[in-house]
């Protein structure tokens, strides 16, 4: 459980990354097409209607989609033209008034149609497309490494000009959020292009159309906390024509990098430390805070690329030189977590959270493995490099939904990332005679990640059990001047 909430916001202006030396995979074919990352996602059904966020996309792969929608004065109607943006050249079209009618999207451009169990029409609609998103994703990593373009589509009454997009290498969906009428069962939901936009992309009539498959659950879930999923397709569970959506890698460098481009990841000392017992599962347990921060001189970014339409990322640490990523290097895989509280994407063996006896031997280790990294708390930032409003520099945290194929994780100079070990996350203290122990905290415990040092890694903090079964007790001596539990007296928890 995170310490603090997270608002996750993508920036409109962002560097350029352009790789050389191609992907690890082979290329692509070149320009626009529908995808779909998973075929079936599982949601909810509340007072006769179903919500859910559709896994369908369009990809730019290779090249880039800016479209300037202008009106020169109040006398004029709308009008757009779009750009097609190449290596070395673009290509602009004057759009037919058909298709832009107005700054809020492409106009009758998505066909949708909801079919039940039975096969029978449950809802048929034509909706606009927006080319912006809050929910935009990379595809590869090949284009910009953050997005360009603004969120959204909107207009004032005034409005004379806007811009929307899709970066290279990237995709927005075809609709954020979508509602059909319907009630506990299975529908078949058909996304097609509308001829117009399809021909304006130059997209071919076999990337045109996908098909989601909708599980409609009981709505006493939706109340319970429970929030919609993906299910793993088996792998030859696509149909031909999606089975091919391209996962190109980026490219791997190799030798030792450069130390200017390394954060340093440092473990601290555990806080608010606390016991507590279970009556259900008739455990106690040792609760606790944990942070371990990046003291520079380089920001930490992951960033994860899915495995098809399995619930696996594999992760990259992207080293940055400045503002610019400058190399690649593979540290391990991303998991999908679908726990209440969490439904996101987390990075394993981030860090390891054990209690050690006198000589450094465990005894009781955590069951909270893994992570979506946030910068939850300043911890330094007079360190070289602090970045002092992360919020706005555009290289943020994405947690991702279940239907996300591209996932990044940040951790700032000067920043760190707080979780509360509570409950399942906490440590069984239940067989663990009563005496002197170590929280020790270890973060890249597999050195996976490439950092400056790993001498500032690990980090132990005095703990005294005592108490008897079901009412277990804890002192927690001060580290140096920094008393965080109360000088060490008897510390229980309800």
């Amino acid at each position: 459980m995170r310490s603090m909430g997270l608002a996750i916001v993508l920036a409109t202006l962002a560097a350029t990354l352009t790789i050389t030396g191609g992907p690890a995979a082979a290329a692509p074919e070149e320009g626009f097409r529908l995808i779909r990352p998973v075929d079936e996602v599982e949601t909810v059904a509340f007072d006769g209607r179903v919500s859910v966020s559709l896994p369908v996309l369009i990809a730019a792969y290779g090249v880039g989609l800016e479209v300037e929608v202008t009106r020169p004065d109040v006398e004029s109607r709308v009008r757009g033209t779009v750009h097609v943006i190449h290596d070395d050249e673009t290509h602009s079209t004057l759009m037919p008034r058909r298709l832009i009618k107005s700054f809020l999207g492409f106009d009758d451009a998505i066909r949708i149609e909801i079919r039940d169990e039975a096969g029978d029409v449950v809802d048929r609609r034509t909706l606009p497309w927006c080319p912006n998103s809050y929910s935009r994703q990379r595809v590869d990593p090949t284009g910009p490494a953050l997005p360009e373009y603004p969120e959204y589509c909107s207009a004032h009454p005034f409005t004379s000009g806007m811009v929307w997009g899709i970066e290279r290498g990237w995709a927005t969906p075809v609709a954020e959020y979508f509602d059909f009428p319907g009630t506990i069962g299975t529908y078949t939901v058909e996304v097609r292009l509308a001829r117009g936009l399809a021909n304006a992309l130059d997209i071919p009539k076999r990337l045109r159309s996908a098909s989601v498959t909708v599980d409609v659950t009981d709505d006493l879930s939706f109340g319970e906390g429970e929030f919609p999923v993906a299910v793993d397709a088996p792998a030859t569970g696509l149909t031909p024509r999606h089975s091919d959506i391209p996962r190109p890698r980026p490219p791997v460098a190799q030798g030792a990098p450069d130390p200017a481009t390394l954060p340093d990841l440092v473990s601290l000392p555990a806080y608010e430390i606390s016991t507590s017992f279970s009556p259900r599962s008739g455990k106690d347990r040792l609760n606790f805070f944990a942070n371990e921060w990046n003291a520079g001189p380089a920001p930490m970014v992951i960033e994860g690329f899915r495995r098809g339409s399995r619930a696996l990322m594999d992760s990259y640490q992207v080293l940055y030189d400045g503002d610019e990523p400058a190399e690649w290097r593979e540290v391990g895989t991303m998991e999908f977590h679908e726990a209440p509280q969490h439904n996101h994407w987390h990075f394993l063996d981030f860090a390891k959270y054990d209690l050690v006896d006198a000589d450094g031997n465990p005894v009781a280790r955590s069951g909270k493995q893994s992570w979506c990294l946030v910068p939850t708390d300043a911890i330094d930032l007079t360190v070289e490099g602090a970045e002092w409003r992360p919020g706005q520099t555009g290289l943020q945290t994405a947690c991702g939904g279940p239907e996300a194929m591209w996932i990044r994780e940040i951790l700032p100079v000067g920043w760190g990332d707080t979780y509360s070990q509570y409950q399942t996350q906490a440590i069984n203290i239940t067989e663990v005679p009563n005496g002197t122990y170590w929280l020790r905290i270890v973060v890249n415990p597999d050195g996976n990640i490439y950092e400056v040092t790993e001498d500032n890694n690990v980090s132990l903090r005095r703990v005294i059990l005592g108490g008897e079964p079901g009412a277990r007790t804890v002192r927690v001596p001060p580290v140096g001047l920094i008393d965080t539990d109360g000088g060490g007296g008897d510390i229980p928890v309800g």
